[in-house]
């Protein structure tokens, strides 16, 4: 029975990311096609069809203007074709429409000066940065609730623990860069993969007034490993965080006990306690019996007499204390959550442009990278944990595509945007020998990396 429980298990799980995989690539997607889409129809070119996946046409209809919105069987892309477009790489037109473009038409794809049909393929990664920009704009304004970067449980012997740092510190910057979040610290540090030299983290301690920095070596830091995780590496056990009280609920059993924010529980009934999760049980299995706490408050050790309140589930009865988990809401006004939101966005696209930099100079291992198996891990994730980390997560993928589509690479919007400017530079077009032959190596070079990247899913997952 408890197999099949499993198996039904991991049948939902699975059921469950393939969905969000289908919607957040549906997203991404339809996006960056709109961008095409609206700078085509800016520019008074005529498009054929606007399709969300490949191969076979499911579902279609047609709008006014004749062009074609259609949903097609492979929900791993799309494409906007237009009137007259050259396509020697994945879509090919159908016969009507290449006797139709035989044609001169001042519609047609062609026909448009070069800088036009630069910003037309540009018009998909631009609509990628801003759908970007603008979900970081709404989660700057709404705010996305995420865990203070105080340090719990550190592996012994660990880079982190030999440098100095201690359990109870407060992580305020790596490398310089603020960090006042988990995330913040986790993306400042995958800055520094495949890097050699020194990190520099500093933290505060419990009482302290200035941060303190922490020097750690790396060399060619985590570079040929998978799946590096820097935390990890450095000895951080995020899913141990320390007992620090965040905020203290009014009128609560910790309100009465004299807990404040900040407080760190060293020990119950003067048994040690090592983290947040040894915390919550030793107050859960103590419902309406007073425990001895003793804390750190600010360098200073207090005791505290701590009587749960007594909470009812079902026939269980378990203790209450009323102390949520340190965690920062970072809110701003309209005006200045844009300026935060373009930073965002140009922050992770250098990131984003680093990576495939050290992927190049072999400093960060291409196995790192994800297919459709990984995309739909991470969504159905990012699903589960509420509607902040979904937006985060395709604020993410969106600017990935973003820059990897401006790569100039023939087949991608990179190389017809390379075409564009050399024949605004040459005052003539590239021939028709030359793009061919250049389409038929980006294709090459494309499919490759597809097929690359769903193996390396398969091998993440699988095997």
């Amino acid at each position: 029975m408890d197999i099949l429980i499993s198996i039904a298990s991991s049948i939902g799980g699975l059921v469950w990311s393939l969905v969000f995989l289908i919607v957040t690539l549906g997203i991404l997607v339809v996006v960056h096609e709109y961008g095409h889409f609206f700078a085509a129809r800016f520019f008074k070119v005529r498009v054929l069809r606007f399709s969300v996946g490949f191969g076979k046409v499911l579902w279609s209809r047609y709008d006014r203007q004749g062009t074609e919105f259609a949903v097609s069987m492979l929900p791993l892309g799309g494409y906007v074709q237009m009137l007259d477009e050259d396509q020697p790489g994945f879509i090919q037109q159908p016969e009507e429409d290449q006797r139709a473009a035989s044609e001169p038409d001042d519609e047609s794809l062609n026909a448009k000066p070069a800088w036009q049909r630069l910003i037309i393929a540009a018009g998909g990664p631009a609509a990628n940065l801003l759908f970007a920009a603008i979900a970081f704009w709404l989660l700057h304004i709404f705010g996305m609730t995420q865990p203070v970067p105080y340090v719990g449980v550190l592996a012994d012997e660990s880079p982190a623990e030999v440098a100095g740092i201690q359990k109870g510190d407060l992580i305020t910057a790596v490398d310089g860069k603020q960090t006042p979040s988990w995330s913040s610290v986790v993306l400042a540090l995958s800055e520094r993969l495949g890097d050699t030299g020194n990190l520099t983290i500093s933290t505060r301690s419990l009482g302290a007034n200035t941060p303190t920095d922490y020097s750690i070596p790396v060399n060619r830091w985590l570079a040929g490993i998978r799946d590096p995780d820097p935390l990890e590496d450095l000895g951080f056990e995020y899913e141990y965080p320390p007992a620090i009280m965040g905020d203290i609920v009014e009128n609560s059993p910790a309100d009465f006990a004299g807990f404040r924010p900040g407080d760190l529980v060293l020990a119950v009934d003067e048994e040690p306690v090592e983290h947040w999760l040894e915390w919550v049980e030793r107050v859960r299995e103590a419902p309406d019996r007073e425990l001895s706490v003793l804390v750190n408050r600010q360098g200073s050790r207090l005791l505290l007499s701590l009587t749960p309140a007594v909470e009812q589930s079902g026939d269980h009865s378990f203790g209450r204390a009323g102390i949520q988990k340190p965690s920062v809401l970072l809110v701003h006004s309209p005006l200045e959550a844009v300026g935060h939101a373009l930073g965002d966005t140009w922050d992770l696209s250098l990131l984003t442009l680093e990576f495939i930099k050290k992927m190049l100079v072999g400093l960060i291992s291409p196995t790192t990278m994800g297919g459709p198996l990984a995309i739909a891990d991470v969504a159905g994730k990012a699903a589960q944990r509420g509607i902040e980390t979904f937006l985060y997560m395709l604020a993410l993928l969106s600017v990935t595509l973003a820059v990897i589509n401006l790569l100039p690479i023939p087949v991608l919007d990179g190389g017809h945007i390379l075409f564009c400017l050399i024949e605004m530079v040459s005052r003539r077009p590239v021939s028709r020998k030359v793009q061919l032959v250049s389409f038929q190596v980006g294709t090459v070079l494309v499919l490759a990396l597809m097929i690359f990247v769903i193996l390396n899913d398969f091998s993440r997952y699988f095997f």
